[in-house]
């Protein structure tokens, strides 16, 4: 399918721009370039002593006509909360329902030191969440059933059941001490973590039983990848992981055995709604997407986007893209032909969800920056 590429233009006196630079990387900070958020009212969330900002003017959206041109019109995406130095940048955002929501992520300090952070959203407002002393910046958080888990750095893992805030989130381990950079719990006896140093080592790929965690030997490669980023299942036996130097990965309830697509584009993170509807995105100075239909893998360059981060798929197959710069992306079922949704901010945007109700969340920060970082929640409601 041809791509209509995305059009960055100027909206409300501002110009969206779009940095082209890594959204990820092995320490989650990159070469700094100019990024700001967007501006509103600042105020204190109920339960905690962080900043908070809502603006209450709507930004716009634009979408691609077939002769590729971009028009304008009505979009809802506001800044509902913004992080500063003291809680830093957020990289993951999940929740078990639209009444909880958990967002994840963390600062960067000196020595490859960090500090995580996690924040609720219960009753429509933002809070700090108590985490298990010294806990590093977390990259990533999901949860089935009643188990909830979260990931980050030196091989950081921590588990809880249900979401009483008065329940203690664990450390677990998985004997590594390598970061890492995404989980997905298909059930509480069946949680898989990936990770890696992107620079050295072989890539990390850990499995929790119900009992304990395990670290799972890979199969050989054919490329020479260092870390996987994210991955996701749709079934315990249908479980994929994707990675850097295009590192695609599929476990069919037995083995791993990797699966060779056509791109040496970092593959950042990935989702789906069945076995012939996955969508994977990634790409460093320019984004990537790549569509399987049950049978094959169909790779398209963005050539006019920077990388692209984070990537949700509701149940129909319509999936919102995040990435570097504020770019938000939304694609048709099937399709690999993105609309451009205008955001109320060009910080890096890392996650998108989505609790099923046409709302959505995306949190990010100032990724493409050095320490110390900030970091923003958007939403459209």
């Amino acid at each position: 399918m041809a791509l209509s590429p995305p059009r960055f233009v100027h909206a409300a006196g501002r110009v969206i721009a779009m940095v082209v630079l890594a959204g990820c990387g092995a320490d989650g900070v990159v070469d700094p370039s100019s990024s700001s958020s967007a501006a509103g009212t600042t105020g204190a969330p109920s339960t905690s002593t962080d900043t908070a900002t809502a603006t209450s003017d709507p930004t716009t959206t634009s979408s691609a006509t077939e002769d590729g041109t971009t028009t304008m019109g009505d979009a809802s995406w506001e800044v509902a909360f913004e992080a500063d130095e003291s809680l830093g940048a957020l990289f993951s955002v999940w929740g078990p329902n639209a009444a909880v929501v958990y967002a994840v992520g963390g600062q960067q300090g000196e020595a490859g030191l960090s500090t995580g952070t996690m924040l609720v959203r219960s009753a429509n407002a933002w809070a700090s969440v108590a985490l298990p002393d010294a806990t590093p910046k977390l990259n990533w958080i999901h949860g089935a059933q009643t188990l909830r888990v979260a990931v980050g750095e030196r091989g950081a893992i921590l588990m809880r059941d249900g979401d009483d805030a008065a329940t203690p989130w664990v450390t677990q381990s998985c004997a590594t001490v390598l970061p890492l950079w995404g989980t997905w719990v298909g059930a509480s006896d069946d949680v898989w973590a990936v990770g890696g140093d992107g620079f050295d080592r072989p890539p990390v790929l850990c499995h929790y039983d119900g009992l304990e965690w395990t670290n799972v030997e890979l199969p050989e490669l054919s490329i020479d990848a260092k870390a996987l980023f994210k991955v996701f299942g749709l079934a315990s036996d249908d479980v994929w992981a994707v990675g850097d130097a295009g590192l695609l990965l599929h476990y069919d309830g037995t083995a791993w055995e990797q699966v060779v697509v056509d791109t040496p584009a970092d593959l950042i993170s990935l989702w789906g709604n069945g076995p012939d509807e996955l969508l994977a995105v990634g790409g460093r100075a320019n984004g990537v997407l790549a569509r399987y239909d049950g049978a094959a893998w169909t790779i398209e360059a963005l050539a006019e986007a920077p990388g692209l981060n984070g990537v949700w798929m509701d149940g129909g197959g319509e999936a919102h893209v995040v990435g570097i710069g504020g770019t938000i992306l939304a694609l048709d079922p099937g399709s690999l032909a993105p609309t451009l949704e205008l955001a109320p901010t060009i910080l890096t945007l890392h996650a998108v969800w989505s609790p099923g109700d046409g709302s959505f969340i995306a949190v990010g920060g100032s990724l493409e920056m050095p320490p110390p970082l900030v970091g923003i929640i958007v939403e459209k409601n």
